[in-house]
């Protein structure tokens, strides 16, 4: 234990700084630029049509979700565990065309199956929108393994760039909504190839004729536990508005919306610290002592950043709540003050959620969600009823402690197997 507080470092911080800032400026970025665009959008067009617009913003990004079945974060896990980049791109290949096949087919289904009154012209380019984005983002998680952000971060920013000056013409000249989609569609096109670009300084060759399936279907046992983890974190970040929605009235849920949705910013500021960590728990993957030791040092460090963070949203957070989204809001900040605790859980999760991806125990996270999703629709349904919004808070601070543990019990058998080997 000496030892392990002993390797816990100034330079240990200054490294996880030097690695994840970048990755903190790219979330940073994508989230301010993302606010803005819609903040226009409902500014320029009615609200029937924004509605729409974002509807189909969801729609699509669920799906693409769905089927994307996990792979940038066994991208970056594979390119940053392997010398060779080329191996990692023949597993990815397979399973990226056979993802673009099955969003291509379904998403237009889905769409037209249950969203008659909305254009095609807008589901077809926005559909397109995600594609291109989740294209990119794939490429993005590649380099990340091999310690390429700067390079991720200027091509995001110089694509942002377009796509500021794109939405800001049609916003002010010329409001059309297939001139305003036009910015993702450039902004996402030029960070494609320019990504895509690279991978030539990689020596990759992309072999068209050899999407085998023996190789898709070994790639897809492995990593198949992942997408459902990854579909299933989804679904639990917008399952408690669902259960809401069934009890209490949209006062209520605007209210809880506002506070959760803040709460899960923070997430931003621990990007700083889980880029890094898959990387390094990724290398060091076959050395299982340097592990828990890695893994001990980005506990301490996501606890002292958590009790930070809790202290901001409780005096100044719940403060400005109100001064920014207006009185009738009060509530809002009140609920943001017992939720910031899940801080502290949520970020002791995602580390072990990051080790145990690094070490490849894809299944083993699988669970730990599943558990979770399990546990938070069932107190939600128990407690929304009798307590309101509270009910939901208090609904994630329970299954954050619940999912802790069970990760925890992964860790300790993981250990003791390997370690009695």
């Amino acid at each position: 234990m000496t030892n392990l507080f002993k390797n816990l470092k100034p330079d240990f911080f200054k490294d996880i700084l030097k690695t994840g800032i970048d990755y903190f400026y790219i979330n940073l970025v994508d989230r301010l630029v993302a606010f803005f665009s819609f903040l226009l959008l409902a500014r320029a067009f009615d609200s029937h049509l924004y509605g729409k617009i974002v509807t189909v913003f969801a729609v699509s990004t669920i799906v693409m979700t769905v089927f994307d079945f996990g792979l940038p974060i066994y991208a970056q896990r594979e390119s940053a565990k392997k010398e060779s980049l080329q191996d990692t791109f023949d597993e990815l290949y397979p399973v990226k065309v056979l993802s673009i096949i099955l969003y291509i087919v379904l998403l237009p289904v889905i769409a037209f199956s249950f969203y008659k009154d909305i254009p095609p012209g807008i589901i077809a380019i926005i559909g397109g929108i995600i594609l291109l984005q989740n294209i990119s983002n794939l490429f993005s998680f590649v380099y990340y393994g091999k310690d390429e952000s700067r390079f991720v971060l200027k091509t995001n920013v110089i694509s942002k760039i377009f796509f500021i000056v794109i939405i800001s013409v049609s916003f002010l000249f010329y409001r059309n909504i297939y001139f305003f989609l036009a910015g993702y569609i450039v902004a996402y096109l030029y960070s494609g190839v320019v990504l895509s670009l690279k991978l030539s300084q990689f020596n990759i060759k992309v072999k068209l004729f050899e999407l085998t399936f023996k190789k898709l279907r070994s790639t897809l046992l492995i990593i198949l536990p992942l997408g459902i983890a990854s579909a299933l974190n989804l679904v639990y970040d917008k399952i408690d508005i669902v259960i809401l929605s069934a009890y209490l009235d949209y006062d209520k849920i605007a209210q809880y919306s506002v506070a959760y949705t803040i709460y899960r910013l923070s997430g931003i500021v621990f990007s700083i610290i889980l880029f890094p960590a898959l990387n390094q728990f990724s290398r060091l993957a076959d050395d299982l002592h340097q592990n828990i030791r890695l893994l001990f040092r980005y506990l301490v460090t996501s606890c002292l950043v958590s009790v930070i963070l809790i202290l901001i949203y409780i005096y100044v957070v719940s403060e400005l709540i109100p001064i920014l989204f207006g009185p009738e809001y009060l509530e809002a900040s009140r609920v943001i003050i017992p939720l910031s605790f899940a801080i502290f859980l949520w970020s002791l999760n995602a580390i072990i959620g990051v080790y145990l991806n690094g070490l490849g125990l894809f299944k083993e996270v699988m669970i730990a969600s599943v558990s979770g999703m399990i546990i938070n629709i069932i107190i939600n349904i128990i407690l929304i009823p009798k307590i309101g919004i509270l009910g939901a808070v208090y609904t994630t601070i329970i299954t954050e402690f619940l999912i802790f543990m069970v990760e925890i019990i992964f860790v300790f058998f993981n250990y003791k197997k390997n370690v009695s080997i």
